[in-house]
């Protein structure tokens, strides 16, 4: 990866590239450094889950799935 930070002070800008890029598909992406979007903000937070949902609603469903029931109601 080469990542360079500029400071232009021209609307059109040249790339030196290493040899190893060359005949191969790069991207180049031209942004704002105030507009960056850094590892850090990306990361989730520590917070555990909220797991409140599953808690009220635990237990074993000992019922069994009847697929020609799911035809009749028009499930599929």
């Amino acid at each position: 990866m080469l990542r360079q930070i500029i400071i232009p002070t021209d609307k059109k800008l040249v790339l030196d590239l290493p040899e190893k890029y060359l005949n191969q598909a790069v991207e180049v992406i031209v942004f704002p450094i105030g507009e960056a979007v850094t590892l850090e903000s990306t990361q989730p937070e520590d917070n555990p889950p909220d797991l409140s949902l599953f808690r009220k609603y635990r237990g074993h469903y000992v019922g069994g799935f009847i697929r020609e029931e799911c035809y009749d109601r028009g499930i599929s």
